[in-house]
């Protein structure tokens, strides 16, 4: 038997990452560079691209735009979405958060393919979608007008909605426009807050540094890099993915977005959703745990789950702890048959 391309890519990613975590840059697991490892290799593609292992990025980058303009997009509510579907069985649909795209998602993508059909998409304004091109007040209902065509388009009458941060809050909008759509939510490091702001308060001075930091949306992701590695230095999947999200950002567009989850009132209607709720937070991240403790006592039907050693966004810090919590949550709430976990 020859020898198996495949292999010999991986075992190139995994020294380019023992290398790279020989430099101090951030430490890796050991079962990263170990033979045999099942240890995922996207996460390390970032670290080939910025010590530019033996590939100009300039051909990397081409290569990647290929790849993506042979990927599906769709035409929905006057806009194009950008979409991927994996896998067969019950639908889980993976909303992302501010700043960042469906690729927030590849842990799960390549977990939950194997057992269900996963969908993940770039919101409008985001990624490889259309332009954010309406009224500031009415971007969240648009983008869950948005969601609706895109899954009546897909022919998925019901699924579960799964968001990470701001994508949280609009799977909520979404539920609350669409209760018969959706069978449950999942809700990553999600805030709740209405239109006095996340720390209910009107204030003239927290208005100020908010509108100040949509300066460093224009700010290049060089800029970002080293506090992004000391930040995540011990969750690689995390920093991986976070940096490539930097180098992709539409500034304008997640000024617009911003505004508009700061506009909206995401506490109004909670109460009145009967679906099951899940809520998760990293353990690490204190504001987080206390925003999703609230929002157990909000919700009719919800439960928490606290993922150790982690920070937001906590299904990427220990993205096979996330994966058992929802895998066990959808088992319990009989929305994943018991022997769907060996299929495919």
């Amino acid at each position: 038997m020859g020898p198996n391309p495949t292999a010999n890519l991986v075992s190139v990613r995994r020294e380019a990452a023992f290398i790279h975590a020989q430099q101090g840059l951030f430490a890796l697991p050991e079962e990263a560079w170990k033979e045999g490892s099942s240890f995922p290799c996207f996460f390390v593609l970032p670290i080939i691209n910025e010590i530019s292992f033996g590939i100009e990025k300039d051909i990397v980058r081409q290569r990647i735009a290929e790849r993506r303009r042979k990927l599906p997009n769709i035409q929905v509510n006057g806009t194009s979405l950008y979409y991927e579907t994996h896998g067969s069985g019950v639908p889980i649909v993976f909303i992302h958060g501010h700043l960042s795209s469906h690729h927030m998602f590849e842990p799960q993508v390549e977990y939950f393919s194997k057992r269900a059909k996963v969908i993940v998409l770039d919101l409008r304004g985001y990624g490889n979608s259309g332009k954010l091109d309406v009224e500031v007040e009415d971007i969240v209902d648009t983008q869950c007008r948005d969601l609706k065509e895109l899954l009546d388009k897909l022919n998925l009458p019901k699924v579960t909605l799964v968001g990470c941060s701001s994508g949280s809050l609009l799977v909520q909008k979404f539920a609350e426009a669409y209760p018969d759509s959706v069978n449950a939510l999942v809700l990553v490091d999600s805030y709740f807050y209405g239109p006095c702001g996340p720390f209910g308060t009107k204030n003239g001075i927290w208005k100020l540094l908010e509108a100040c930091s949509w300066i460093s949306y224009y700010l290049p992701a060089e800029f970002f890099l080293r506090s992004l590695r000391v930040t995540y230095h011990r969750w690689v999947p995390a920093y991986s993915i976070l940096r490539n999200e930097l180098f992709h950002k539409r500034p304008t567009e997640s000024v617009k977005q911003r505004m508009a989850l700061l506009r909206t009132d995401f506490n109004s209607g909670l109460s009145r959703l009967r679906m099951p709720v899940l809520c998760v937070a990293g353990r690490q991240s204190e504001w987080f745990v206390n925003q999703m403790n609230k929002a157990v006592e909000w919700f009719a039907c919800a439960q928490k789950a606290v993922i150790e050693d982690a920070i937001y966004p906590s299904h990427l810090c220990q993205p096979l702890e996330f994966n058992r919590i929802l895998l066990n949550f959808l088992i319990d709430q009989q929305l994943f048959r018991l022997e769907q976990q060996h299929s495919g």
